[in-house]
């Protein structure tokens, strides 16, 4: 019996004639996309995949010109050109795809050091996983994804994971289950996903991070999902830069809590138009907030909302600074949720600029009777037009230790609500509002 592999290259040969007049179209140079997003030439590609008609694909070898592999299943043509890569390399070879492609079954990457070159191709998956990485070093450049019954278009599994791309990529329509259409999940780390457009995946997460972190998501728009991006609560010190975010229902991140997360930041992004739920919820210590625009959030979402959950959550140390609110109605609350008995605690929100905002601070906001939010800074911030600056529904057990100084009014406030139901609120060194609770000897500003 002639194997399966044979009969291809037969098949190979016979249509060897057909393809000859574009094989020559088929070798762009090959890329390596670095840590911060820069670009370099690379080693060659290897193989070029691509379709000749609606049914079937082919796997071209680029250094012999041979045509190798044909199939009518997408996903196994792209595997055996993976298979065919130089065994043992500690150099990254490219896989072209080039055409549109039909994925049912997962592609299963477990070798290390492959650039998925996707830059001339359309891509629709009706599979769980479109791609399972498996393996350190891979990257992905480019191309339209589309879910067509599919939740996941690259799912980043196993902690040998480590240091993959994913850039300039627009993925969209991959529905359902809050999975995430990138999944950074067990074990993986160090991944990066930039220049990116992730929109329209209704019922699903843009971004899941729930392996070891160390994640970088720059340049990336994450728009129309139930929500942005779900950082697990054993998955620290992830970074956000230069993203925008838009109508997502829930968070458009929400960092979790109770493990051995935190140490995460956000800066210089773009917060618009969200549909529910709150543009960042933080549960977790250590997080850095920082140069970010948050506009247009009606009352159905909060800008920034603190909490610890349930007992082993806590929302402590995090610094907010340098951000502007714009045409808010909730712009931040502090203070556990409805079931929680986590701490909020120490968290220092300066340096802000809050501009015709309805409520700018809601302290427990639902009232929870078993938490602690403590010891919260609030400096140098500055409000304008702003309409209710603080309101609380915590017991004053419950609110202690609040400090308000250094900030400007404009016009004057009453910061009656924040006295009257905290204890030991101190309110000193702001311009529009008056003192209150005035230490002595006033404490040294902060720097």
């Amino acid at each position: 019996m002639v194997s399966k592999k044979i009969r291809n290259l037969l098949l190979a040969f016979v249509f060897c004639i057909a393809f000859s007049s574009f094989g020559t179209a088929l070798v762009p140079s090959s890329i390596t996309i670095g840590f911060m997003g820069t670009i370099s030439p690379s080693s060659y590609h290897r193989y070029t995949c691509g379709n000749y008609n609606s049914t079937h694909y082919y796997a071209q070898n680029d250094v012999t010109r041979l045509y190798e592999f044909m199939s009518a299943d997408a996903a196994e043509t792209v595997n055996y050109a993976v298979g065919e890569l130089t065994p043992g390399r500690t150099w990254q070879e490219t896989v072209f795809l080039k055409g549109n492609f039909l994925i049912d079954t997962a592609i299963i990457l477990r070798q290390s050091h492959i650039l998925v070159d996707c830059r001339q191709a359309t891509l629709v998956a009706t599979v769980t996983n479109t791609f399972d990485v498996r393996a350190g070093n891979i990257d992905f450049l480019g191309g339209v994804w589309t879910g067509s019954g599919s939740s996941t278009a690259i799912r980043f599994y196993g902690n040998v994971v480590l240091n993959c791309v994913v850039d300039g990529a627009e993925l969209k329509n991959f529905t359902g289950n809050l999975i995430g259409v990138i999944n950074c999940a067990y074990g993986s780390s160090y991944i990066t996903i930039q220049n990116c457009n992730i929109h329209d995946n209704s019922g699903n997460y843009g971004l899941s991070l729930q392996g070891f972190g160390q994640c970088r998501i720059i340049n990336t728009t994450l728009g129309n999902a139930r929500a942005g991006c779900f950082v697990g609560r054993d998955t620290p010190s992830n970074e956000f830069i230069r993203c925008e975010f838009y109508g997502n229902g829930n968070p458009d991140i929400y960092l979790d809590g109770g493990g051995t997360g935190g140490y995460n930041m956000v800066r210089e992004c773009y917060f618009f138009n969200p549909d529910i739920g709150g543009t960042i919820n933080i549960k977790c210590p250590n997080n850095k907030v920082y140069d970010n625009t948050f506009e247009n959030i009606s009352s159905a979402a909060v800008g920034i909302h603190f909490f610890g959950q349930y007992g082993n959550a806590h929302c402590d140390d995090n610094d907010v600074y340098n951000n502007t609110f714009i045409n808010v109605v909730n712009a931040m609350w502090v203070g556990a949720g409805a079931d929680s008995s986590g701490t909020t605690s120490r968290n220092l929100i300066h340096d802000n600029s809050f501009i015709g905002c309805d409520t700018v601070f809601i302290f427990n906001p639902f009232g929870n009777t078993t938490s602690i939010t403590a010891k919260n800074r609030i400096y140098y911030n500055k409000f304008t037009d702003c309409t209710d600056i603080f309101t609380a529904y915590s017991p004053s057990s419950q609110l202690v230790d609040t400090i308000i100084a250094y900030n400007n009014f404009s016009p004057s406030t009453s910061g009656t609500v924040i006295e009257t139901v905290g204890t030991n609120t101190m309110v000193y060194g702001n311009v529009g509002l008056a003192d209150f609770n005035v230490p002595s000897p006033l404490p040294i500003p902060p720097p």
